[in-house]
């Protein structure tokens, strides 16, 4: 059985009530990562790997302000919070759009080869 489209606000009210919005190692922190049903979107898994220990360490630290050192540099915790954000931003987040400048370039380079394009050999092309 499919489950539903994961939302942001279940999946933290899920989070506030496990009582684990913070934990001290990664091993930790993937098995409630988890728990979350936006862990098992096809549009976050289309866009992250996370396939071996290795992926989820690095996609945790990766993650700016979940991870809290200690001052010798070692794991202090991981706060699952800015991980759940960063997991629906990945999946759901449009890519930026592109300048106005790039779209009329790009509008401009279509038009010319529509213009090209439709030049047959019988219509002659006129010059000034």
């Amino acid at each position: 059985m499919s489950r539903p489209t994961p939302s942001y606000s279940h999946d933290l009210n899920d989070l506030c009530n496990s009582g684990k919005k913070i934990v001290s190692s990664f091993d930790e922190a993937k098995v409630e990562v988890l728990k979350w049903r936006v862990s098992e979107c096809s549009a976050l898994r289309n866009r992250t790997k996370l396939e071996t220990d290795s992926d989820w360490i690095s996609f945790i630290e990766a993650t700016p302000g979940a991870v809290i050192l200690r001052e010798d540099g070692e794991l202090k915790t991981i706060d699952l919070t800015v991980l759940l954000k960063r997991c629906y931003f990945l999946a759901f987040s449009m890519p930026p759009s592109p300048l106005v400048s790039a779209r009329s370039r790009s509008a401009s380079l279509a038009s010319n080869t529509s213009a090209i394009e439709s030049n047959s050999p019988e219509m002659p092309s006129l010059s000034i």
